[in-house]
Parts: structure tokens; sequence; C-alpha cells
């Protein structure tokens, strides 16, 4: 449960009509799913009120899908699951860690998984690589507070369907499910498309002062971005042993002593930069 002063209500109940908490920084943990709110009296005694359920339009299709939200931390669990249940989706669960959301995923199936990136255990990225492994008809969607380029690439890379951060508005939530139950890509706006867009950059061998070929300069940016020789091999769709390749040709090309060096180097020159490299 979460409680608010009575002052502070007004100002709860205008963010949630908004479709958006993000401007209310002590609820933004639970940003997405705030249907309810408490006014702490001077009596101590919490008053119940409820926000009225703004109708959504155009997300009849995900009525039939079944979900389970991963999450370190109840409140957000809860939040999510307040709004999608008020939205008329089956919520199979909640799980705090990994090994839960998997002994879950095993048991009662769902459609799809919201999983969170940071979790004790197995963090929220093996997890997803477990689950596309074992269960590949189940979709999963990280959620984060944090935007990390190293976070969303590693998702991408390990076959998350999209990324959204916890301070997201109800309605992209939905709009996120709606585009999992068509089976269509993410928006090309979200930070999941871009980044995907950047790592499949290809032409940029010119943007280097070190006569890097095309390859090269997209193994490089996979590493500014944080990945391991086997993610990189996974994203460019090539062999461990050809990245390695590449890293050695790298290294010599660039004068460079280690992988971390250039690694810094690209980020420094904004080769991980999606605004940068549109």
């Amino acid at each position: 449960m979460i409680y608010i002063s009575s002052a502070s209500l007004e100002k709860c109940t205008s963010a949630y009509l908004s479709d958006s908490l993000v401007g209310f920084p002590s609820l933004k943990p639970a940003s997405l799913g705030l249907i309810y709110a408490f006014a702490v009296h001077t009596t101590t005694t919490p008053t119940l009120i409820r926000l009225h359920e703004k109708p959504t339009p155009g997300y009849s299709t995900i009525m039939s899908m079944r979900i389970l939200i991963t999450d370190v931390h109840p409140a957000v669990c809860a939040g999510i699951r307040s709004m999608l249940h008020l939205s008329g989706l089956e919520i199979i669960g909640s799980a705090s860690s990994g090994q839960m959301a998997l002994d879950m995923v095993e048991k009662e199936h769902p459609s799809v998984v919201l999983l969170d990136v940071k979790m004790p255990g197995f963090d929220g990225i093996e997890t997803l690589q477990i689950l596309r492994e074992q269960y590949p008809a189940t979709m999963v969607v990280m959620l984060s507070t944090y935007d990390s380029p190293t976070y969303i690439a590693r998702s991408i890379t390990h076959g998350a369907y999209d990324y959204l951060l916890k301070s997201a508005s109800r309605l992209d939530l939905l709009a996120c499910l709606s585009r999992v139950e068509q089976r269509v890509e993410p928006a090309d706006t979200s930070l999941f498309s871009i980044y995907k867009r950047l790592m499949a950059r290809r032409r940029d061998k010119g943007i280097t002062p070190f006569g890097l070929t095309n390859r090269e300069v997209q193994t490089l940016r996979h590493l500014g971005l944080g990945l391991s020789n086997r993610e990189v091999a996974i994203s460019l769709g090539i062999s461990i042993e050809t990245v390695k390749e590449h890293v050695q040709s790298i290294l010599r090309k660039t004068n460079a002593s280690d992988r971390t060096q250039v690694a810094v180097w690209a980020v420094k020159e904004g080769l991980t930069d999606p605004y940068q490299y549109p």
C-alpha cells in the first residue's frame, strides 16, 4: 500500500489522470500503475480513495493475454497488477526474483512476462536468456528504472520484445502489450527500436581515423555498448571466433592495449550515441 498526505492527493490525482506520475517523484517507482491513493488524515486513519479509471480505447486485442509481473519491488508489482487488472487483463501472478519467475513460467505458461532488469540471484538479463531458450513462445518485455545503453543492448541481443522505463505512462505499457499481441515491432521512437537501429548500422567505416572496416566499426560499437564476445556474435550473427578476429584487428589498428581501452574510446567518440548516429 502507498500512503500519501492529503495535501498531496490532489497533485497525485491530477498526475494519474494525465496518464503519468513522472512529475510525482515520491511515487515514481509505482508510476506505471497507481490506481489507489491513500490520504492520511490527522487521525492517522487512512481513507481509501479510488481514482476513476479512464477508458483505454483500442486495446481489446490484449484481453486474452496472461501476464506475469516480475519486479524486485513489491510496490511496483502491486501498482502494475492493479492497473492491468482494472484494464481487463489477466495477471497470473508476480515474482520478485529470476528463479521465482522461471518457476512460475514453467507452471503457468504466461503469454507475456514483464521482467525487471535488476533482481537478486538470476538478474533480468540472465532470466531473459533462459526464458527465450526454454520458453520461446513467451514474450518478454524488460522493465527498468535505468535507460542504460548496456541494459538495452543486452536485452535486444537476448531476444526481449521491448524495453520500458518504469516511469512510462500506463498508456505506453498498454500500447506495448497491444503490439506484443499483434506481433508487430516496438514503436520506432522507443529506446529499444532506437538502439536496435544503432546496433544494426553497417556503413560507418569512415567515421574513425583508424581505417576500420564497416564490420570492425560495428564490432567496436558493440564493445562500447558493453557486450561480451558471445553477445556480439549473437547480435551480428557471426561466430565467436570471427568476433575475436575483429577485436584483435581493432586493437592492432588503434594501437590499444585491450578491449576496455577501445570500448571507452568508442563511448567518448559517440559511437554508442544513437542520437549522434540516427
